[in-house]
């Protein structure tokens, strides 16, 4: 029998979602909101061997050893796996058979935010359901659970070399930037076992993010100059939490994350058929590929929690979402960008290639990503008007989505904040800008 809602469950909804726990340290984050949520977690996961990881913020320890305390307190042993990519934790988990994991982090939004993941058994994320099932209320057992120590990146990095399709002596000249996050220190191991020469910039785990922390391609200035001074073969750079990847180019250009998802799948498809997922603001790139070996391909809400589950359903063998996450799901449920990076390397040792010869048989679309202020009152009225205004086929699933022979948009609703999230993408840019135009016309005419 489900109980009525709680003050617990309106908590849940208002800051635990599939992209987990999100706010502002000792604002939002406050140590009772924290042990409410590990309260609600250890139900959900039935289990008591829990692993920890966390991202490089400075209060990032702190949130930690709260989660650590906490979840001894309940009994649970816990393996504390330190400073490592959010991917890890998941494959750690998955690896050790572990109940549940929990990783620190607010993966790519900026200081002074933070928050916390929340990893399923069998090392994936919680779907929404599952999340609107989290009992509330009662009492959780009271114990004294140990601290276990592991070397996560080590056994992350190790897997990845055993994977069939990894070449371990690849000897590129690499450029790296992770942003001084969780992704420093693993990265620059898995290019080093690679036989890589590596270049690297922001890379010390201070937290400190000496760029924008979403590994877009304005963002990635230093890097491009570093691979273009230095000569080098190409360029990786990360988010804070090791899940994204993107590239530079041997000529010091930096391409944008949405090229990641079809150079890494356009390659792993011809070595392994199946269907394929991504999110609804996804570039049709990756469509294209999936096209040239007729292929199933699918559309989910935006959340990588939502494209894991339909991959499950649907027994993909590769999918993942445009801001450079890729999912490959036989070795690991989640985005990878450890694992991504080791697979352009292969890609690029095993054909004798450079970045910019895996461009080439992509298309050529313009993508633009805008933020639109809008008095949230007027969002149903806004996804009307705009489902009015283009031709094409719809989709409502999140927010509205528009596609046709020439173009498609997405057009979102913040969660939390008055703004809407536009993606519009189409062979040419005048079309796009025209788009772009269109909307932000209808969201002036609104107030």
């Amino acid at each position: 029998m489900v109980d009525s809602p709680s003050k617990l469950t309106i908590i849940m909804e208002m800051f635990f979602s599939v992209s987990g726990l999100r706010g502002v340290v000792g604002r939002d984050l406050t140590a009772d909101v924290v042990r409410k949520h590990l309260k609600g977690f250890y139900k959900a996961i039935s289990g008591r061997r829990v692993g920890v990881g966390r991202d490089s913020r400075q209060d990032s320890e702190d949130l930690a050893n709260l989660c650590i305390e906490t979840l001894k307190s309940f009994g649970c042993d816990v393996f504390d796996i330190g400073i490592t990519p959010t991917p890890t934790v998941l494959y750690i988990v998955r690896k050790e058979d572990l109940d549940g994991g929990i990783i620190v982090t607010a993966s790519h939004n900026p200081y002074p935010y933070n928050g916390l993941k929340f990893v399923q058994r069998g090392g994936r994320f919680f779907f929404y359901s599952e999340i609107k099932g989290i009992p509330e209320g009662g009492d959780v057992p009271s114990g004294t659970g140990k601290v276990k120590k592991i070397e996560g990146g080590r056994i992350h990095v190790n897997e990845i070399l055993k994977y069939p399709v990894i070449e371990s002596d690849c000897g590129l000249r690499v450029g790296v930037d992770p942003v001084n996050g969780a992704g420093c220190e693993i990265i620059k191991r898995l290019l080093e076992q690679m036989e890589c020469e590596v270049f690297a910039i922001n890379d010390q785990p201070t937290g400190l993010f000496n760029r924008p922390p979403e590994p877009t391609r304005p963002a990635l200035g230093a890097l491009g100059h570093l691979v273009k001074e230095q000569r080098l073969d190409l360029g990786i750079a990360l988010d804070p939490d090791g899940d994204r990847l993107s590239i530079v180019t041997e000529n010091g250009e930096p391409i944008g994350e949405e090229y990641t998802l079809p150079i890494i799948g356009r390659e792993y498809l011809r070595q392994k058929r199946g269907p394929v997922v991504v999110n609804l603001s996804t570039s049709r790139m990756i469509e294209a590929v999936v096209k040239e070996y007729n292929l199933p391909f699918y559309r989910t809400r935006v959340g990588e929690a939502n494209v894991v589950e339909k991959m499950i359903e649907v027994d993909a063998v590769f999918g993942g979402e445009g801001n450079g996450g890729v999912i490959i799901p036989e070795f690991n449920l989640t985005r990878d960008a450890i694992f991504g990076a080791a697979f352009l390397l292969s890609i690029l040792k095993r054909n004798q290639i450079r970045v910019s010869d895996l461009i080439q048989p992509l298309p050529r679309l313009v993508m633009r990503k805008e933020r639109l202020s809008i008095n949230m009152r007027h969002w149903k009225r806004l996804r009307n008007l705009i489902r009015r205004e283009f031709i094409g086929d719809k989709d409502q699933r999140d927010g509205i989505w528009v596609s046709n022979e020439r173009i498609w948009l997405h057009v979102r609703p913040s969660r939390t904040e008055p703004v809407i999230r536009l993606i519009v993408e189409g062979e040419e840019e005048g079309i796009v800008e025209d788009a772009i135009e269109r909307i932000s016309k209808i969201v002036r005419s609104l107030g």
